[in-house]
């Protein structure tokens, strides 16, 4: 499939906040493959004959729980990239200029210094003739332009996907994995349960997994239909009045 240059193209992809270190396979899309494609090809090796320059300077964008940070850690890893976001030093930023690999998660999160930093990444990265780099951002390059304007308007020159939720049928496939993960198995009606009164955002519904499989384990019950509902109205609610007091 031949990419869109400097165009958006809707993605579907999700994150969840996994206890193991992830991998590309452990990332999930929906019924368009193409940004699995374009991390597949980008973390590849290659000369500078076989990527194509847009293929080589990606930036996904989507809402939080879509996918960026848990994509940008499987690249960086794969890659052996430099992996950097907004809790990164600004010598960490200035060190990155020197790679020809770069991952930057939450892009848009970036203050002045660092986002200067990653200016001067950018441009040496793109230099070089085996430079590659993958951002993320919250926002599409046009929404940065206030903040981050010279950055912004070198990241549009690439490739810019956005990624989007899951549909519920692949969200309550992989929450299912998940709970396997943190071992026990959950329905797919409890699954969906969950996705209809808790906030869609992945990661947190990660989160909540953890919770669901503490409270069971407490209990010293299996998770099902019944004990989801206790937990729900006994940990879930009372921990949401909380955080809006």
């Amino acid at each position: 499939m031949k990419p869109v240059h400097s165009q958006t193209s809707n993605q579907a992809i999700l994150s969840l906040e996994l206890p193991f270190k992830p991998t590309l396979q452990d990332v999930c899309v929906g019924d368009n493959a193409q940004i699995h494609d374009a991390a597949s090809r980008w973390c590849q090796p290659f000369s500078a004959d076989t990527l194509d320059i847009a293929d080589r300077f990606v930036l996904c964008w989507g809402s939080a729980g879509t996918g960026k940070t848990l994509l940008a850690g499987a690249l960086a890893d794969a890659a052996q990239a430099v992996y950097l976001d907004a809790s990164s030093t600004v010598a960490a930023f200035e060190a990155a200029s020197q790679a020809t690999q770069i991952v930057i998660d939450d892009v848009h999160a970036l203050n002045t210094a660092q986002a200067l930093a990653a200016f001067n990444a950018y441009n040496l990265c793109r230099a070089n003739p085996l430079g590659r780099w993958w951002s993320t951002s919250s926002v599409p390059p046009s929404h940065m332009t206030a903040v981050l304007p010279d950055l912004a308007s070198r990241m549009a020159w690439g490739l810019v996907l956005e990624l989007l939720p899951l549909p519920d049928e692949d969200s309550v496939r992989v929450l299912q994995a998940q709970a396997a993960r943190l071992g026990f198995e959950l329905g797919a009606d409890t699954a969906q349960y969950l996705l209809l009164r808790l906030e869609r955002n992945m990661s947190a519904l990660a989160q909540h997994l953890g919770s669901l499989n503490q409270y069971a384990l407490t209990l010293k019950k299996p998770v099902n239909q019944h004990l989801v509902q206790q937990w729900y109205a006994t940990v879930y609610l009372p921990n949401l009045q909380k955080t809006r007091l």
